[in-house]
């Protein structure tokens, strides 16, 4: 098959594609990408077929219908797990916070 650009005969919408065939070998597809609401409507397939000299078109219509729908969007994260409060210890030995502390306990206690 070949791809050949053409200018629309008829003037009539839009000229998608033009496909040049050879044999019987007549099955195409026409695959439109990323549409949207502007591309709704009525298409149209014509096969013209030259045969001794007669020349028969065939066509086919088919109505496209553009549903609108937003793009999946990626699920918010979950909120965060309640936990308990977390217990930081230091195991730094202190320093006596006042030097009274210390001469209160008694040599048992140190």
């Amino acid at each position: 098959m070949e791809m050949i650009s053409e200018p629309d005969p008829d003037d009539e919408g839009t000229k998608i594609s033009t496909v040049k065939v050879q044999g019987n070998d007549i099955s195409h597809k026409l695959q439109i990408s990323r549409v949207s609401k502007n591309d709704e409507g009525l298409y149209e397939c014509r096969v013209t077929r030259a045969n001794y000299g007669e020349i028969v078109e065939y066509k086919a219509q088919a109505w496209l219908k553009v549903n609108v729908t937003a793009r999946p969007r990626r699920p918010p994260p979950p909120p965060p797990k309640k936990s308990s409060p977390l217990h930081l210890t230091d195991k730094k030995p202190r320093k006596p916070s006042s030097p009274l502390g210390q001469d209160s306990m008694s040599s048992d206690q140190r």
